[in-house]
């Protein structure tokens, strides 16, 4: 499809007595943002209109338009680009699945990432750098006074009292304590 739609915009640019704007048919997001990159090599602006299944891309020609050498080429060359992967919608309004050949859906892109973390690559935070399971989440820091506070030592309150008129309420602030990865709130 992408190919298709690179033959489309290079006729376009092409034929000098034809439209200033031309509307390409409905397609998915994924391939929307890859038509709007072919589009960038031959310089044409890209807007869409409407909403949808019914969503436009449509093309407008404008004078620094131009068909680039390799035009034939481009459709592989954003493709490869992306790094293979089509970010967003990628389902055909059809109801098939929307890969074309050689492309890659996020999805796909998403277990392959999940691998990489699960054998020790793939790149992301450090775990030194993050909070052990069961730690108290701010347990060293040094108490914070703002206007809160202010307001309660004016209305006679003093550090290390219960809150509330009866003098019963909780004298610590609520902890926050970390979880392990994955574990539900009731572990």
């Amino acid at each position: 499809m992408l190919r298709r739609c690179n033959q489309q915009i290079h006729d376009f640019v092409v034929d000098p007595d034809g439209f200033l704007s031309i509307p390409l048919a409905p397609m998915p997001a994924a391939m929307r943002t890859l038509v709007a990159r072919m589009a960038k090599h031959y310089g044409i602006g890209v807007k869409a209109r409407g909403s949808g299944q019914r969503k436009l891309t449509i093309l407008c020609r404008n004078r620094s338009s131009r068909v680039p050498e390799n035009w034939k080429t481009i459709a592989d060359r954003v493709i490869e680009q992306s790094g293979g992967i089509m970010t967003g919608n990628v389902q055909t309004f059809g109801g098939k699945g929307g890969k074309g050949k050689g492309v890659r859906s996020k999805k796909d892109s998403v277990h392959t990432k999940a691998a990489q973390r699960r054998s020790g690559g793939g790149g992301g935070a450090d775990d030194s750098t993050k909070p052990a399971a069961g730690t108290v989440v701010g347990q060293d820091a040094a108490p914070v006074g703002g206007i809160g506070e202010k307001m309660l030592l004016a209305m006679g309150w003093r550090h290390g009292q219960s809150l509330g008129t009866t003098g019963e309420g909780i004298t610590q602030p609520v902890q926050a304590v970390v979880r392990a990865k994955f574990a539900g709130l009731g572990t």
